[in-house]
């Protein structure tokens, strides 16, 4: 039997105080970290630079891990990706964990900086300062730009974090209902693509163009397949596509295998009420990850 909309509504209120909650615990976690190794960075660059006045190949090969911070030091600043490509690259990922790029890229990356720094953050090499000021400026020089990076990348940390806390959640409640994990993530064209009782994660479904649930199992009498897709929604407008996509996948594997598969969804954080409503609309079961005990009860069932 669906959850009545009172419940909806509560469930809803609740999934929103609790990614408040976590967000806030757990993204100021990342933050920390990312600012203080950004800090560790940062004088690394700043002293190797000669204070962000000698930016050149030279320099970048003998250390390439400061790109990151150079990157950070432009305005704008800009993505590995972009930076890569705009001297002909896919991306500066591999330089920035300390692949030392050959001299003809070391020169093109730094002569890109140079000509994109933020001139309004490094204000001691514009203006005369006394000793005092310039300790000063250079002081917020660093925490401004530790703080881009910080704040960016923690973003990012938390992101992959958050869903793979929420995976763990739910693998650990399809395990409780005494269904076996498999190694291996076969695409999954047949329900006996997986043998009776098991499950995997993040495989594909489909034959001519699959497209990829977050789990896969197949019911402890071998008749059906459940797919999962787990949505942990950090912010509500994002709620319509990621909702949409459940409810798309859905139509598309039941085309595809009739009654013989359920499609399910695991949703958390900011999903309007209207929004889980159509869930229910299209006979797709949804559990909260607050309260996955229901869906042990269902596995259980099945």
């Amino acid at each position: 039997m669906p959850p009545s909309l009172q419940q909806i509504r509560r469930d809803c209120a609740w999934s929103e105080r609790e990614e408040v909650r976590i967000f806030f615990r757990k993204a100021r976690e990342f933050y920390r970290t990312a600012n203080v190794e950004g800090e560790e960075l940062y004088d690394i660059a700043f002293r190797l630079t000669n204070e962000f006045r000698n930016i050149t190949g030279q320099v970048i090969r003998q250390n390439s891990r400061i790109l990151k911070i150079l990157r950070y030091m432009l305005l704008p600043t800009l993505s590995q990706m972009k930076l890569g490509q705009m001297v002909g690259l896919a991306s500066t990922a591999s330089f920035e964990n300390g692949v030392v790029p050959n001299s003809a890229i070391a020169q093109r990356l730094a002569t890109m900086v140079r000509h994109n720094l933020d001139r309004g953050r490094i204000v001691w090499q514009q203006a005369r300062m006394s000793p005092k000021e310039r300790a000063v400026a250079q002081r917020y020089a660093k925490r401004w730009t530790a703080s881009l990076m910080a704040n960016q990348n923690s973003a990012t940390d938390f992101r992959n974090w958050r869903k793979d806390i929420q995976e763990n959640k739910i693998e650990g409640a399809i395990m409780e209902a005494s269904f076996r994990l498999l190694p291996n993530r076969p695409v999954v064209r047949e329900i006996g693509s997986l043998p009776p009782g098991a499950f995997v994660k993040e495989s594909k479904i489909g034959r001519r163009n699959p497209q990829k649930a977050d789990f896969v199992i197949r019911t402890k009498d071998g008749r059906r397949l459940i797919a999962l897709e787990a949505k942990a929604i950090g912010v509500r407008i994002d709620a319509y596509k990621r909702v949409k996509e459940v409810r798309d996948k859905a139509a598309a594997w039941n085309r595809l295998f009739g009654s013989r598969i359920q499609t399910g969804a695991v949703i958390a954080g900011f999903i309007p009420v209207g929004e889980v409503g159509t869930l229910s609309e299209a006979r797709i079961p949804f559990f909260w990850e607050h309260d996955l005990g229901r869906l042990t009860s269902y596995l259980r069932r099945l």
